[in-house]
């Protein structure tokens, strides 16, 4: 299977046109062996300062400078999408990425 995650919503469904006759499943299309899917706005977001450690939620001079090892967190509202695209990515052979070619929009790790 052939999967194509797009930045969003409206640009999948494009995505899906282009590729054919597509069916609407749960979070993604369907066309033939090809899977489209999308993300929205930002699924994953980097832990808050007192998330890595309590006593940074108020900044001391003292703590600084900080050096953690940057974790990510999936945004509660895109937990479902989030899954979605996990699962499908497990599911495929080869991905093929429809999102920003910038820094933020690169693809990160699940």
């Amino acid at each position: 299977m052939r999967l194509f995650i797009a930045e969003k919503p409206s640009m999948g469904e494009e995505i899906a046109k282009v590729l054919g006759s597509p069916q609407r499943k749960n979070g993604y299309f369907e066309i033939g062996d090809d899977i489209v899917t999308w993300a929205f706005g930002h699924i994953l977001k980097q832990l808050d300062p007192e998330e890595y450690d309590p006593k940074l939620k108020d900044w001391n001079e003292e703590d600084l400078p900080i050096f953690p090892q940057w974790q990510n967190k999936v945004v509660e509202d895109c937990e479902k999408q989030f899954f979605i695209i996990k699962d499908l990515i497990n599911k495929s052979a080869e991905i093929v990425h429809a999102g920003d070619p910038d820094r933020e929009g690169r693809a990160t790790r699940f």
